[in-house]
């Protein structure tokens, strides 16, 4: 998943997909990402579409989908996030919690906090905890882990 924070334009490096590309074989993919890497831009040009949308909207593919970054050929970043999931079972590839400065998660939305991390997992709500206390905790500028003591 791929959600647009800033608009995904070709200009600005919106997401390459392959379309039907999570079905080919490995050796066509391969094929690709050697061509791809020369700079044959042209490499299965007819699958190849380039994700244009607005802020706030959210493309889902299968991570077996043939992706990558587009190229940004404007002044300005473009900000997105992706939510993916990596073996082993339910392990984040991105690690939310190191990522972002716990001073900007303080000052966000609790909605946007648990979007982050900062909650337990339902049903049994252990899922996700810091040193057996809920997550949140580890936002309190005064929490200590108690193995840190």
């Amino acid at each position: 998943m791929i959600g647009a924070i800033d608009a995904f334009t070709p200009e600005n490096g919106g997401t390459v997909l392959y379309r039907g590309s999570h079905k080919w074989p490995s050796e066509w993919i391969q094929a690709v990402r050697e061509a791809v890497a020369r700079g044959e831009m042209s490499a299965a040009a007819e699958h190849r579409m380039q994700l244009a949308m607005p802020p706030g909207a959210l493309c889902v593919f299968q991570g077996t989908l043939l992706h990558g970054g587009g190229a940004n050929r404007t002044d300005a970043p473009r900000l997105a996030f992706t939510n993916q999931y990596c073996e082993p079972w339910a392990r984040p590839q991105e690690n939310f919690f190191l990522g972002v400065p716990k001073e900007r998660v303080r000052k966000m939305s609790r909605e946007m906090q648990i979007l982050l991390g900062y909650e337990l997992l339902p049903p049994a709500n252990i899922m996700g905890q810091v040193s057996g206390y809920h997550p949140i905790k580890a936002l309190d500028p005064d929490f200590v882990l108690p193995i840190l003591r």
